[in-house]
């Protein structure tokens, strides 16, 4: 019997939203919401349940996936980054090939919506065989307001914290602005895209205000105020400032992340914080190589010089990418010249992306990689 893929409209709301919540029930032991959860995919309408796929059987969901396009800005270039998510099969179906089914339909749908890379969660060798490697990295740190008291002289700051509603609009305005200056965003595009975003995982945004109501940051955290799920500031010594209030304020050991570019904001956090981790964010999957592999060079010259570097590098079922940097000016573009290495492309997502990777001895690559792609918390749709 063949099996039909659907794609969801506003009329399958009532019957997923329920069946995603089941199943991730079921599985992870806990009661799930998505609708708290992820209040920017969750619309009735069909734009939204557009982008999810999915197997009936007599008229009933049984599996279903998400594609969620989410486009960034890496150093001002536009790279489309596209989650699939939110992969669900009814355990009274499991064992049928639904989701390897909803899968190879998934990676014909980033085709046809002209995805450059692509990240998901999930058991690493399950999805392996559809492109998906791990790769990237964040840093992970622990504030406690301890690691403040001892503080030589004494911290003193005049930021307070401002709880941020849809309706807050001169506020959400100028938190764009400054998420939007980093060199590394996943775009949102109004200041209901960019409040929803605040919301996932049931975080609440606060705003940094100064007495003179300057607006010098914002914090997203979770309601318990022990997990910062994104934090950005108007500098970084402004950003280590505005941590160290929001934990003596709320009088808790705080968890935060960075991204690999954010160097400077590292450094100072480092110097102060209770302990620091490495995680990856996500399972990767490039398809725009050259596009993709270019952008995130670029990023990685603007926190650290790289030698003159020119060589060519060959992806199997891709093509030969040609990789220079001269004078910390890099490049990145497809060419037909003759490649010193030819990489499958999960080799080649460990070759350029993964900092654990000890395999490759190529000088070129120890002196530019890995290279800083990564992912946010919030954007994990």
């Amino acid at each position: 019997m063949s099996v039909e893929v659907e794609r969801l409209t506003a009329s399958d709301y009532d019957e997923f939203i329920p069946f995603l919540n089941n199943v991730f029930t079921l599985a992870h032991g806990r009661k799930e919401d998505f609708e708290k959860f992820f209040p920017k995919m969750c619309i009735r309408d069909d734009e939204h349940m557009g982008k999810h796929l999915a197997i009936k059987k007599n008229g009933k969901i049984v599996s279903a996936l998400g594609i969620y396009s989410l486009p960034a800005k890496v150093c001002g270039e536009d790279i489309m980054f596209s989650t699939v998510g939110n992969i669900a099969t009814h355990p009274d179906e499991e064992g049928n090939g639904y989701m390897s089914i909803l899968i190879n339909e998934a990676m014909r749908e980033l085709e046809r919506i002209g995805a450059d890379a692509s990240r998901l969660s999930g058991a690493r060798q399950r999805y392996n065989r559809f492109g998906y490697e791990t790769a990237g990295w964040t840093y992970n740190f622990v504030l406690c307001p301890y690691n403040i008291k001892y503080q030589k002289p004494k911290f003193e700051s005049d930021i307070t914290f401002v709880p941020v509603s849809a309706s807050d609009t001169d506020y959400l305005s100028q938190m764009m602005e400054i998420y939007n200056k980093d060199h590394f965003i996943a775009y949102r595009s109004n200041h209901s895209d960019f409040y929803l975003t605040l919301l996932a995982w049931e975080s609440r945004p606060y705003v940094a205000v100064r007495p003179n109501g300057e607006v010098v940051g914002y914090i997203s955290c979770m309601e318990d105020k022990k997990g910062i799920t994104e934090s950005y500031a108007i500098s970084p010594c402004v950003y280590k400032e505005m941590l160290m209030k929001w934990v003596t304020t709320n009088d808790t050991p705080t968890t935060f992340t960075l991204f690999p570019h954010m160097t400077d904001e590292m450094k100072l956090m480092y110097e102060i914080c209770n302990d620091c981790t490495i995680s990856s964010p996500s399972r990767f999957k490039i398809i725009n190589w050259s596009k993709v592999v270019g952008a995130f060079l670029k990023l990685k010259s603007t926190y650290s010089i790289l030698p003159d570097i020119d060589f060519v590098v060959g992806i199997e079922n891709y093509g030969n990418i040609h990789i220079q940097c001269k004078n910390n000016v890099t490049s990145c573009t497809d060419v037909t010249n003759k490649a010193s290495i030819t990489l499958s492309p999960l080799d080649a997502t460990r070759f350029f992306f993964d900092p654990m990777s000890l395999e490759f001895t190529e000088k070129e690559r120890q002196a530019l990689c890995p290279l800083p792609i990564s992912w946010f918390s919030l954007d994990r749709v």
